[in-house]
């Protein structure tokens, strides 16, 4: 159809095919996605950290992690920051959506709306888009509200009688009946959200095409989708399922690229460097690529059940934008296709050298025995900490907690039901109770007994360094200082010992009270960067410490301790991530595999490094 064709005499355009409407769209769907995404990153980014930095600040904070999050969830401060991140982060998602939407209706119409254009008109909708997402979120939280509360009814009633860690180990009954409701919620929320989305699926258009103000298009969209939301629900799942399946073929098929690649360098460094930076270059972008098709092919989607319910109901509206551009490739300008390309080749030379910097510097990192573990000798117990010297670990990972009566005992979970079968709590016996029990039961090491910190620093004698968890099962102010003094009694209130907790206000409590002792953050999950806290070191999850991560923190003076890795390729991983610390249930074999990588060429450091990025 040829461009600028005439309205129908109902006010709407003829429409080309789908199929037609995506291929000539698609080079301005990749141009958009391309200036929305460096938006984000170089004006997005640094204005929302900086924001986020004062939103949490109102509220006597840097980051917020772990088990902080639900507490600072439940407080007025906490709950509007929460709600405003939320809305925040959606709203960036719809901007995106909405943007390509407009591109997407307007080739339907057999007319082009440029990248330019449509991030123009993103910009003079913000104020919709935003009361958009704020109203899909309230939609979404009220959907899960009801899931949320039998999920955490049936937790409190199943799982509440021992700590969480018994009922991963013994997997009783009550653990099994809580899972199947868990996986039975998941698969109902899943569906809801499904059928949310299919419903509202037409909301993006409705606002932005037709002009119905955001807490009326979702009953708007509703109704007119009524009819299709099967079909609907279908293409959203089918569009869910794709999304995800496509990245790991890619990474896949990067990996067979790096591996050849590789091998045909053979012991060249430099040029195999100079590859794998071209193969992870070339993967991140397609990567950025596929993202924006996933984006435009759900805007596409929109655009398809909002035509189909106009269609029925008597006309398409015309997109509200002038679209007089002929059909052809974006126009970037010589000058921004020239900084795209010396860019890239930029990007390619920096991580080259950023890899041959790391092949062929010496490994640094630390062997951190967790829970002083090493095969199967009962965790913090005493046995454990001489197998983990005889193996090679630089430092014991333990747990302390107070007693009732104010000793500071090596026990990890709340109570004793799973190290010892003894359903008693820790902070509510004595000494004498906590000691009575067998953690060594039915094994060789039969008799052994949960030790104090103090008999664990006598049995160190220096031999290995300490990194001290503080456990919090309720409020104890007690805790800390119990630590610092058993600590000072055997000389150990500096460097190599280490304290670290989950709560972040201990930071501050450690360098007040042992200000020679490096105090740090521990961490799975959180809100704002968690070297933002200003620990002195931070012990973060193997799943969430990425090289960009611990970049960061080194960059700030920060050391970065990464748990709890298993096997060789984790531990190799971890390594090559630049991790200070291998916080690990086997320190013999991460001591091993410190030693095979010391023995290892550049070239065969390289590959180890590649086989570790693309999961060989």
């Amino acid at each position: 159809m040829p461009d600028g064709s005439p309205p129908n005499s109902n006010g709407t355009s003829p429409a080309t095919s789908a199929g037609v409407a995506l291929r000539r769209a698609l080079p301005d769907v990749i141009a958009f996605g391309f200036a929305f995404e460096a938006a984000i990153v170089v004006i997005g980014a640094p204005i929302g950290a900086l924001a986020l930095r004062g939103l949490l600040a109102t509220t006597g904070r840097t980051v917020v992690s772990n088990t902080d999050l639900l507490r600072w969830a439940s407080t007025p401060g906490g709950f509007v920051s929460f709600v405003v991140i939320a809305v925040v982060w959606g709203t960036v998602q719809i901007a995106q959506l909405v943007g390509l939407t407009v591109i997407a209706a307007a080739a339907w119409e057999g007319r082009r709306v440029t990248w330019r254009d449509a991030l123009g008109l993103v910009l003079r909708r913000a104020g919709g888009i935003v009361a958009m997402t704020a109203h899909m979120a309230l939609r979404v939280c009220l959907l899960l509200a009801p899931f949320v509360a039998v999920g955490a009814a049936a937790g409190t009633m199943l799982l509440g009688e021992h700590d969480i860690n018994w009922y991963l180990a013994t997997t009783p009954r009550e653990w099994r009946l809580a899972v199947g409701i868990g996986v039975a919620l998941v698969v109902a929320v899943v569906i809801a959200l499904a059928a949310l989305l299919g419903q509202y699926a037409a909301v993006p258009c409705l606002v932005l095409l037709e002009g119905v103000p955001p807490r009326r298009a979702y009953g708007t969209s509703a109704r007119l989708l009524r009819a299709r939301l099967p079909s609907a629900i279908l293409g959203v799942a089918a569009w869910v399922v794709v999304t995800l399946l496509v990245p790991p073929l890619m990474s896949a098929l990067a990996g067979v690229a790096a591996r050849t690649g590789l091998a045909l360098a053979l012991d060249a460094l430099y040029p195999a460097a100079l590859f794998l930076g071209a193969v992870a270059l070339t993967h991140g972008a397609l990567l950025l690529v596929w993202n924006i098709v996933a984006v435009s092919v759900g805007a596409f989607l929109c655009v398809a059940a909002w035509r189909r319910a106009r269609e029925a109901t008597g006309g398409v509206p015309r997109v509200p934008v002038s679209a007089s551009a002929p059909w052809g490739p974006p126009r970037l300008g010589a000058g921004l296709a020239a900084a795209l390309a010396l860019g890239a080749v930029v990007a390619a030379l920096s991580g080259a050298a950023n890899v041959l910097a790391g092949v062929r510097s010496p490994d640094a990192a630390r062997v951190v025995a967790h829970r002083a573990k090493e095969g199967a000798a009962p965790e913090n117990s005493l046995a454990a900490l001489r197998q983990a010297i005889a193996a090679g670990a630089h430092m014991a990972e333990i747990d302390a907690q107070r007693t009732a009566d104010g000793a500071v005992v090596l026990v990890h979970d709340a109570d004793l039901a799973r190290v010892a079968g003894l359903p008693i709590r820790v902070r509510d016996s004595t000494l004498a109770e906590v000691k009575a029990a067998d953690i060594g039961r039915g094994t060789r090491w039969t008799g052994e007994r949960v030790p104090t910190l103090d008999e664990f620093a006598d049995a160190a004698d220096g031999r290995i360094a300490l990194l001290i968890e503080l456990k919090y099962y309720g409020p104890d102010p007690e805790l800390l200082p119990a630590v610092v003094e058993v600590l000072g009694r055997h000389g150990l209130l500096a460097p190599p010992t280490r304290i670290m907790s989950f709560y972040g206000h201990t930071i501050d409590e450690v360098r007040r009270l042992a200000p020679g002792v490096p105090s740090g953050l521990l961490t799975s999950l959180s809100i704002g960067d968690p070297t933002w806290a200003g620990a002195d070191f931070i012990a973060v999850h193997d799943s969430w410490a990425d090289a960009a991560l611990i970049a960061r923190a080194h960059t700030r003076g920060q050391e970065v301790f990464v748990w709890t890795l298993a096997d060789p390729v984790a531990l190799s991983a971890a390594v090559d991530r630049g991790a200070d610390g291998l916080i690990t249930d086997a320190p013999s074999v991460a001591a091993a595999v410190l030693d095979e990588r010391a023995a290892l060429t550049p070239v065969e450091r390289l590959a180890l490094r590649a086989a570790a990025l693309y999961g060989w």
